[in-house]
């Protein structure tokens, strides 16, 4: 994939290649501490930041897409069409203008835009974006913009279906609308355009690339937040991992990212009156990433987990973007089980060497074994590494930018 880029006024043409899941910013000034690759046009008509255009892959049995965003003062031609505010697919051969000297030719895959399916509105496309045991998620439209549908089997997905109607929160995938027909349940959903943190971290080969502690302590907060409203009604994530975090927007260097896939997520009932009212017991989630609690070798808990089971995820989850180093993880679910059960962290090997004091004390406070131990949510977030005031200061402020993009 890649842009053919010709400047009428400087007569220059040149090729930028693109990468999966790395922007390509389009502007008039440099400004590297938002992406890598620019594509830098000293014309008046160019915004400081006219656009965004990235290639996403959530899983290798699927096509990238490739997405452009508009976010300029005097807009964005594609075909002589100027480009509505948001983001559009683009196909091969497209050709991108912006102001009177800059063009940009596109060369890679082409959306397929069979529409299969029509309902209320709706339109799925045969376009196929993720697999996995669930089912799958096909790209979608209403009203010409883009979204989309998760197809699952009715009978494992009516949990799901049931918390996600009843949720709303900017970090948290929003779900427009659920349809039941035909032995299959399909929920109408944001389209998460820049893919998901394991893609976002992914080198090739099961590397991954860790990520500065900044951009590590931005994610980290953001899915506090999400955990902070879940949690406060009641309601238990239990598979918390890398590919379940979606970058909402343009995969850039500070990320909006939001919790999906609630397959494995669980209300728990507060107006019961037993002990075990705020307690589960069925063993769920993902070895990796599952607390010590959740003994996923055994069918069913005797003692049951509350909704520390979550903080244990995000501690893996933040030790793997701090680090790019997953700290349980074997081949074998036995050996991961056991070194999970041990709770044995190494954070004085060379990738810890230069991560902050706060930040080792957070990971430490997540992934504590003794449940009572364990920070919970409120606790995470009066950690110093988060409510430091240059921190929290600093991160409050990315956040109204996040929102309000």
């Amino acid at each position: 994939m890649s842009l053919s880029v010709y400047n009428r006024h400087t007569s220059r043409s040149y090729t930028i290649e693109i990468s999966t899941h790395k922007t390509i910013r389009v502007g008039r000034v440099k400004a590297p501490e938002i992406c890598a690759s620019e594509c830098v046009v000293d014309d008046p008509q160019v915004s400081s930041t006219h656009c965004f255009i990235w290639s996403v892959c959530f899983d290798e049995s699927t096509a990238p897409l490739t997405y452009i965003q508009d976010i300029s003062l005097n807009g964005t031609f594609i075909n002589g069409r100027k480009l509505q505010k948001g983001f559009t697919i683009l196909s091969d051969r497209d050709l991108i203008e912006i102001g009177d000297h800059l063009s940009l030719r596109y060369t890679g895959d082409s959306l397929k835009e069979e529409v299969v399916l029509e309902e209320h509105g709706w339109k799925v496309i045969s376009q196929v974006i993720g697999k996995g045991t669930f089912g799958k998620v096909q790209l979608a439209t209403k009203n010409s913009a883009f979204y989309a549908v998760k197809v699952l089997n009715c009978a494992t997905a009516s949990k799901e279906n049931q918390i996600l109607t009843q949720i709303d929160h900017p970090n948290i995938v929003r779900v427009h609308e659920c349809m039941n027909a035909n032995g299959s349940l399909r929920i109408y959903e944001d389209l998460a355009t820049g893919g998901d943190l394991f893609s976002y971290m992914a080198q090739g080969n099961d590397v991954l690339r860790p990520v500065s502690e900044t951009q590590a302590l931005l994610i980290v907060y953001q899915v506090l937040k999400a955990l902070e409203y879940l949690h406060s009604r009641g309601i238990v994530h239990r598979d918390l991992k890398l590919d379940n975090i979606l970058i909402r927007r343009a995969p850039v260097r500070y990320p909006y990212v939001v919790l999906a896939d609630f397959g494995a997520a669980r209300r728990l009932d507060a107006q019961r009156t037993k002990r075990s009212a705020r307690r589960m017991f069925t063993m769920v989630g993902t070895p990796e990433y599952a607390a010590p609690e959740i003994d996923l070798m055994q069918p069913r808990s005797t003692k049951g987990y509350t909704n520390k089971v979550d903080i244990w995820s995000l501690g893996v989850i933040t030790y793997i973007l701090l680090t790019g180093v997953s700290p349980f993880y074997s081949p074998c679910i036995e050996k991961t089980t056991i070194k999970v059960r041990q709770g044995d962290l190494l954070l004085k090997i060379e990738e810890w060497s230069k991560i902050s004091i706060e930040a080792k004390q957070f990971v430490k406070g997540c992934l504590r074994a003794k449940v009572l131990q364990r920070l919970d949510v409120s606790g995470c977030l009066e950690t110093d590494w988060i409510n430091k005031r240059s921190h929290i200061e600093w991160l409050e402020k990315c956040y109204r930018v996040i929102l309000g993009q």
